[in-house]
C-alpha cells in the first residue's frame, strides 16, 4: 500500500477552507474579520451599518463593505467619485447584466438575506480598497466570497 508522496501537498479551496497536506484532511478555521477590523487595517473608521437599499450619506469618493447579518464581509468595493451614487447602482444592479454595477453582483444572489454597508470616505479609495482585500486575504486566504478580483481589474497581492 503506497502513501501520499513525502512532497507536502497544500491545496486551499475557498468555499470550504479545508487545507490537504501529507495526506490528511484537516478543517482550519480562519475567521472572518469584521467591518471594524477591516476598515483598521487601512487606518480608516468605518460608518455604518445601515441595512441593504437605505442611501447612505456620503456624497465623497470612498470604500465600502458588504456584510451578512452575522457579520461576515460578503464584498468589499470603492467609489472613485461618490459612495451614494456608487451604491445607489448597486440597488439598482440586476444580476448578469454587465452594469451598473457587475463588480459584487453575486451579492444579490444573497437577497433577501438581511444584509448591512459599511462606509468609509476616502480620497484613495483604489488603494485602500487593495489594502482592505489583501488583509482580509491575508486573514483568510481567500477574498471575500462576492469579490472576483482586486482593486482595479488586478488581483489583490499580498
Amino acid at each position: 500500500m503506497t502513501g501520499p508522496s513525502c512532497m507536502m501537498q497544500v491545496e486551499a479551496m475557498r468555499a470550504d477552507r479545508f487545507i490537504y497536506a501529507m495526506g490528511e484532511l484537516e478543517v482550519v478555521h480562519q475567521p472572518h474579520p469584521t467591518a471594524t477590523e477591516l476598515f483598521a487595517a487601512a487606518g480608516l473608521a468605518p460608518s455604518g451599518p445601515e441595512p441593504w437599499l437605505t442611501p447612505i450619506p456620503e456624497k465623497g469618493p470612498g470604500v465600502y463593505a458588504v456584510a451578512k447579518e452575522s457579520g461576515e464581509v460578503i464584498y468589499v468595493g470603492r467609489a472613485r467619485r461618490s459612495l451614494r451614487r456608487r451604491l445607489g447602482q448597486f440597488y439598482r444592479h440586476k444580476h448578469g447584466a454587465k452594469s451598473p454595477h457587475r463588480g459584487g453582483q453575486d451579492v444579490l444572489l444573497l437577497l433577501p438575506a438581511p444584509l448591512t454597508v459599511y462606509w468609509a470616505a476616502t480620497d484613495q479609495a483604489t488603494a485602500c480598497e487593495r489594502q482592505l482585500l489583501n488583509f482580509f486575504r491575508e486573514r483568510t486566504g481567500a477574498l471575500p466570497w462576492a469579490n472576483r478580483k482586486g482593486g482595479d481589474k488586478k488581483v489583490a497581492t499580498i
